[in-house]
């Protein structure tokens, strides 16, 4: 029994080592680096691939060329194709080392008379990493002394017959690329460089958006061919002679999700910044001296911009080339008002969610972090009366000598609605019971007898917008100046409409629009209006979630002492009329507040 035992694990042991050398063995043999031999010597190749250039022909002012498209839904698109000069190029075949793309490749060969030669060991296949090239398999070409044309294409490139193919089905994310090497064999050690050239144009795009990054759809990038001539490639198999078939799919497309990426991973900011999306080179047929004519190449894009679907269309403005690397910039710029949201960021529409709720409409932007930005409110706060009377006086927080010119004012309102006179001096013109102004207070919470002296610079610096806020600074009662300022960008008008506007114009009385807020009136005293279309405010205040009523709207600052005039601004279908009264203590006004941020 014992020596049974002990033969039986004799038989394991030596079986084990058998095993074991046997898997040695193959390890080796695995690790063999796969050769190639050609009559017997080893055969060394080296491939390269040429460097893509930039279109020579897009000099400077060229580059300007741009097709703008305005989409109808509020964005406008523009397209511009440029030399892409900020690719990497690779090296050529030579002697120092080589650059080649990674992927597939094969090599055939073709005798004096251009015939190709068949059989297994005729025809080689490897693939490249890195920049090395590994053989598939181990061959061993054998072929009598003479001159021969050895070609090298990658998988772009598809060998039918006689002829080689590249399909137009799609856009290619590989470039088709194929190199000719003629050799003649007679002694020394065989060796063969490929230089492979581009059949075709190279393009990638970069979309450049304003506050958030685009958002990208499948099949989001597409190019059809005007002339329709742009079809199956085919070639000789020294990869010239090209000719195009009668017919077939025009249209080449991207459906890779990944094609586009975001630069960086930006934040949401209070300044209005590039957001950058990249597209992935993709590459469209075209053999050495092929070109695609100015016009023939359209350009489809489409994507969500700003929360909206964007379909635009655009054509090459440049001739294209094989072998020319090209860029498309696509800008989309918001024809609706920028909007500050509650974080104290900015953005549109669009881009809102739940927690990102937007409060007023921009009318002057941040150009840095540090900067001071403005809003106007995406509503008013009510309506309030000016002032209210005090032991027979009319007491303004305020006093200007601009004379009359009300949207002259550069003083902020943010001065007027909580730091104007907060001291002694202020306070000493008041009198009576009942006066209530802690020292810390700012005006706009002065109280008479639990009345508030000033209740539209209070109700402004006590605007709630719906939802709580962050990073902004305090709401409060804008100046003439800065009604001016917002209703410049929001209306695009010039300075000069609002230059010279006499706030003190005979029959601009007051009291002429209380019944009716659109009330014609003779203009005797000088110009007192600035042209406005109101149809079109009210529709861009909607477009974002807002309002703007028409009517009179009270404003900070002015000429006016105690005791004298209080001017506001009425807002009518198709003017800005400049008003006052001497009676602000007895109808209320639109109550619109500004904000810093």
């Amino acid at each position: 029994m014992v020596r049974k035992i002990y033969h039986l694990l004799s038989v394991i042991v030596l079986i084990s080592a058998s095993q074991t050398f046997v898997s040695c063995s193959n390890e080796e043999e695995n690790e063999t680096p796969k050769e190639i031999l050609l009559n017997g010597e080893k055969l060394e190749i080296s491939v390269g691939e040429e460097a893509f250039v930039a279109p020579i022909k897009m000099r400077a002012t060229e580059q300007e060329k741009d097709s703008t498209v305005d989409l109808g839904n509020g964005i406008v698109a523009k397209m511009a194709m440029t030399a892409d000069r900020t690719a990497p190029t690779t090296t050529a075949a030579a002697t120092r080392a080589t650059t080649m793309s990674d992927g597939h490749y094969t090599i055939y060969i073709l005798d004096a008379s251009g015939n190709r030669l068949t059989g297994t060991d005729k025809e080689l296949s490897g693939t490249v990493t890195g920049g090395n090239f590994v053989p598939d398999h181990q061959a061993s070409i054998k072929l009598p002394n003479g001159t021969y044309t050895f070609v090298c294409h990658n998988d772009a490139v598809v060998a039918q017959g006689n002829n080689l193919k590249i399909t137009n089905s799609s856009i290619t994310t590989t470039c088709p690329m194929i190199g000719v090497v003629t050799k003649t064999l007679g002694s020394g050690t065989a060796h063969i460089s490929f230089t492979l050239k581009h059949y075709a144009a190279r393009v990638r795009t970069e979309v450049t958006t304003y506050t958030a990054y685009a958002e990208m759809d499948n099949n989001n990038s597409s190019f059809s061919s005007v002339s329709n001539g742009l079809t199956e490639l085919s070639l000789s198999l020294k990869g010239d002679a090209p000719s195009r078939a009668a017919s077939g799919s025009m249209m080449y497309t991207e459906a890779s999700a990944k094609q586009f990426e975001n630069v960086g991973a930006q934040a949401y900011s209070s300044v209005v910044k590039p957001f950058k999306t990249n597209g992935n080179y993709v590459y469209i047929p075209l053999a050495p001296g092929e070109t695609i004519a100015v016009g023939d190449l359209k350009y489809h894009f489409n994507g969500k911009i700003y929360g909206k679907a964007a379909n635009a269309v655009f054509p090459n403005k440049e001739e294209m080339q094989a072998n020319h690397s090209y860029l498309i910039t696509l800008k989309f710029a918001s024809k609706t008002p920028l909007l500050l949201f509650q974080d104290g960021t900015v953005g549109y529409k669009g881009n809102e969610s739940a927690g990102r709720v937007p409060v007023g409409v921009v009318t002057k932007e941040k150009t840095v972090e540090t900067d001071t930005g403005t809003a106007m409110a995406l509503n008013n706060a009510g309506d309030a009366i000016f002032y209210i009377p005090i032991a027979g006086n009319y007491l303004l927080p305020y006093s200007d000598t601009n004379v009359g010119q009300l949207f002259d004012i550069e003083t902020d309102g943010l001065h007027y609605t909580y730091e104007y006179e907060t001291g002694t001096s202020f306070q000493g013109h008041l009198s009576g019971p009942g006066m209530q102004f802690p020292p810390a207070a700012p005006v706009s919470d002065y109280q008479e007898n639990g009345n508030y002296l000033y209740p539209a610079f209070h109700m402004a610096a006590h605007y709630a917008p719906g939802v709580p806020t962050q990073n902004l600074g305090k709401w409060f009662l804008p100046t003439g100046s800065q009604w001016r300022d917002a209703l410049m960008p929001i209306l695009k008008l010039p300075k000069t409409k609002f230059e010279g506007v006499n706030s003190d114009g005979q029959f601009t009385e007051y009291m002429q629009f209380l019944s009716d807020p659109d009330a014609d009136f003779d203009a005797l005293g000088g110009k007192v209006t600035v042209p406005l279309s109101l149809p079109t405010l009210q529709a861009l205040f909607t477009a974002v979630g807002g309002t703007f009523p028409d009517g009179l709207y009270n404003v900070a600052g002015g000429f006016t002492l105690a005791g004298n005039r209080v001017h506001y601004i009425v807002a009518q279908p198709t003017r800005i009329v400049t008003t006052w009264t001497q009676m602000a203590d007895m109808f209320p006004a639109h109550v619109r507040p500004f904000v810093h941020f």
